[in-house]
């Protein structure tokens, strides 16, 4: 089975011939697509919008097999590096073939997969912090009662305060200075 290169430069003449069929009847396409929409108009179809035809445009699928793995990879890495969006992204993986039905409640969903993500990394990094800070806090209790085993005051926001020096109102001032 030949590369995808190879099936790639072997179909080059094909391509060049649908492409210039397809553009030779792009124009009756968008004229076709208008007069059924004025049909539709005419005859007052149930929830149908009355008034000026929207624009409408055929796309094709490839005609030439794609290698999806392929298109895959470059989609990853062209996100990844923050070359295309999250919607181009998408829009390409659809193009390839890949069963997406909406590409914006696709694209949706992977923002909300995301943050969801987003927060349980955040969560475990808040968690891991708050050992590592209960950590240094056992390390640093020998310290603590050798400076008279006071406990916290409340006011230093449950930090150690050396000598009990701290107050509602910040470090007292020793009388006489």
């Amino acid at each position: 089975m030949p590369s995808g290169y190879a099936l790639k430069l072997a179909l080059g003449p094909l391509d060049a011939l649908v492409g210039m069929m397809r553009l030779a009847r792009e124009h009756k396409y968008r004229l076709l697509f208008k007069m059924v929409q004025r049909l539709y108009q005419a005859g007052r179809a149930e929830g149908w919008t009355g008034g000026d035809s929207l624009p409408a445009r055929l796309s094709w699928a490839p005609h030439t097999p794609t290698d999806r793995a392929a298109v895959l990879e470059e989609v990853v890495q062209a996100y990844g590096a923050g070359v295309i969006s999250l919607e181009t992204a998408v829009a390409m993986l659809v193009e390839a073939g890949y069963p997406i039905k909406d590409a914006a409640e696709e694209v949706e969903r992977i923002r909300a997969k995301a943050q969801e993500e987003a927060a349980a990394r955040m969560a475990e990094a808040v968690a891991r912090r708050g050992d590592v800070d209960e950590e240094s806090e056992n390390e640093e209790d020998p310290e603590r009662d050798a400076g008279g085993g006071a406990e916290p005051s409340r006011s230093s926001g449950g930090r150690p305060v050396p000598f009990g020096f701290a107050s509602a109102s910040g470090p007292k001032q020793l009388a006489g200075r």
